[in-house]
């Protein structure tokens, strides 16, 4: 985020855990701060646009692990926008990369990652996701649901999407 506040406490923490004069490396990012660059809802957008069962289940997994490090909420809101995204991608005739890059307002350089889920998810199966995420967010908010945490749903939903 951008508390800078924050931001200084954790720069604080790497600078008294890392030896002075060496690189901070993502693994001590990882393990003095708790980001890790392998399980964030970035890599889990990834792996579920190419569809990666493996690693979208294993993102999934660390995410029902550390619920309060990675809410459902945020999750969702950001799977919506990709499947919404891709959608568009989906029904935009003019698939030039500087169309869809203005169109689905990303930066060109992400348009690849939009043309292979494409090729993953055709246009109805984005429809079927998208009501799943509507489905899943009611669910984190207790409607047709009274007890199934939000790692839990998660997990159920990832399965949904992939199969």
């Amino acid at each position: 985020g951008n508390d800078l506040g924050k931001i200084s406490n954790e720069l604080d923490k790497l600078m008294l855990n890392v030896p002075a004069g060496s690189d901070i490396t993502p693994d001590h990012i990882e393990h003095y701060i708790g980001i890790s660059k392998d399980y964030n809802n970035f890599e889990l957008q990834n792996a579920m646009g190419s569809r990666d069962v493996l690693k979208a289940n294993r993102i999934a997994l660390h995410f029902a692990s550390n619920p309060k490090n990675h809410p459902l909420v945020v999750t969702l809101s950001l799977l919506y926008g990709f499947f919404s995204k891709l959608l568009a991608y989906h029904y935009t005739g003019d698939k030039s990369k500087g169309n869809l890059a203005s169109i689905l307002k990303v930066n060109p350089y992400f348009i690849k990652d939009y043309q292979n889920a494409a090729g993953h998810y055709p246009a109805k199966k984005v429809v079927r996701v998208i009501g799943y995420l509507r489905e899943y967010d009611l669910k984190s908010k207790g409607i047709n649901n009274s007890s199934a945490p939000d790692g839990e749903l998660l997990k159920e939903l990832v399965y949904k999407i992939l199969h």
